[in-house]
Formats: C-alpha cells, sequence, structure tokens
C-alpha cells in the first residue's frame, strides 16, 4: 500500500515516524521495521500531542471528507 511505502520512503530518508491506526496490531510489524512508535486512532484524537510535533502527515483512508482538520492536529 502506498501509505506503507510512503513510511518506509521518510524513514529512509530520516524522518522520525510515528504510525497511527484505528487497530494498531495492523501495524505493527512495519512500526518494528521502521523502529517507529504506535498510537490507536482514539488516542490521537483525544490526544495528538501524544506523537509530537509534526511537520508531515499521510494519510490513507477511504473517507471522502477530510477529517484530520488543523483544528485536531494543533492541539
Amino acid at each position: 500500500p502506498m501509505s506503507q511505502q510512503s513510511a518506509r520512503y521518510l524513514a529512509k530518508a530520516g524522518c522520525r515516524i510515528a504510525l497511527i491506526n484505528r487497530t494498531p496490531e495492523k501495524v505493527e510489524d512495519l512500526a518494528r521495521s521502521l523502529s517507529a512508535p504506535v498510537y490507536s486512532f482514539d488516542d490521537f484524537l483525544a490526544d495528538p500531542a501524544c506523537v509530537g510535533p509534526i511537520a508531515a502527515l499521510v494519510t490513507a483512508t477511504s473517507r471522502p471528507d477530510a477529517f484530520l482538520t488543523p483544528a485536531i492536529v494543533q492541539r
């Protein structure tokens, strides 16, 4: 999937990666391979600061609308 390729590319380029998923178990193998922490989507929505500073956000969803607004991410 494109989101996994993006995470690998960004990690290879030296970016700090944090993975957020509704089902964290689904990304544990990828997280291990990237030495990246994993957060549940609910934990992220409750406290976006839990992942630290965000320079970029890559999403992979089938939603037709934007759901991560600047107001949510900047909390």
